[in-house]
């Protein structure tokens, strides 16, 4: 006979109680570890908080300062860049130019313009091109400008001026107007006076009024063919506006007597090339009329 098991006795559970003096907070929870329990929770708080705060407050002032630093390079750059005031200077051959009281005139129209147009004050913003052609409108010898690298702040921005070289003058009502190897027109010159002086027979002046502005393509054309019979080693000698022409103009090459009747409407690159071809024709041929008459294309009449 099989004895029978003794009931298996339990003893009585002891409730565990928290003290009265124990927080609340420091009851037991179940998945905390050890490393996350607190003794003393007040303390390790503000001493984690006091430092975490201290890393916020220094990477404000990091962020502060380099915002600070920022801002000031740009108010330094723009200042820099600024063009407070202007002045001009010119040279030739490396010889530094008189302006005289052109000068004057030069630094007005340069503020007028920026007048007009004040974001280019700001150099990087400033539009060359823009400004010559304002500048040319006022003085057309100038022919180019380039600016200088300034100093100081606001900066005083200097402009070098590359004036026109004239390569003939016509004498009108006791004034002079010259022209430059490009067709350009203008009045005020200051290179040596030009050998190559305009004969106006017709009085063409007179009854235009102003020859840089009335017959600006007549100067023009002018120009050009100086510039075009000077690049196949000839030299103009003498340039007339003949009586009752308006649209013809006569050139005598040096050393050749001959008078060459010319039309203003032609290409002055195809006229030159046409005088060169005449003369060598009778550099072989022996002969020297008095004129030669090229204002009709790929023909030539001559007497």
């Amino acid at each position: 006979m099989i004895p029978k098991r003794k009931a298996k006795q339990t003893l009585p559970q002891r409730r565990l109680e928290r003290p009265a003096s124990e927080p609340a907070g420091a009851a037991f929870r179940r998945g905390q570890t050890l490393n996350s329990y607190r003794t003393d929770p007040v303390d390790e708080d503000s001493a984690r908080k006091r430092t975490h705060e201290l890393n916020k407050l220094r990477r404000r002032i990091v962020a502060a300062l380099m915002v600070v630093l920022v801002f000031s390079g740009l108010i330094l750059l723009t200042l820099w860049q600024f063009t407070g005031s202007v002045a001009v200077e010119a040279s030739i051959n490396g010889r530094s130019v008189d302006l005289g009281a052109r000068e004057q005139v030069y630094v007005q129209a340069i503020g007028d313009y920026y007048a007009k147009n004040p974001v280019e004050r700001l150099r990087f913003a400033q539009d060359t091109k823009r400004l010559l052609d304002f500048l040319q409108g006022v003085a057309p010898e100038v022919q180019d400008i380039k600016s200088l690298e300034p100093f100081g702040l606001p900066s005083r921005l200097t402009f070098n001026l590359e004036l026109r070289r004239p390569v003939a003058e016509w004498i009108q009502g006791g004034k002079a107007f010259y022209v430059d190897g490009s067709g350009h027109p203008f009045e005020y010159n200051y290179y040596e006076r030009p050998a190559l002086s305009i004969y106006d027979e017709n009085n063409l002046g007179s009854q235009l009024g102003q020859p840089t502005l009335a017959s600006n393509r007549f100067l023009q054309t002018v120009g050009r063919l100086v510039s075009d019979i000077d690049a196949r080693k000839l030299v103009v000698e003498k340039l007339v506006i003949p009586r009752g022409m308006v649209r013809e103009i006569d050139v005598v090459v040096q050393g050749s007597g001959i008078r060459f009747k010319l039309n203003v409407d032609r290409s002055p690159a195809e006229q030159a090339e046409d005088i060169q071809r005449v003369l060598s024709h009778f550099a072989r041929t022996g002969e020297n009329p008095e004129y030669v008459d090229l204002r009709i294309e790929q023909k030539a009449y001559y007497k």
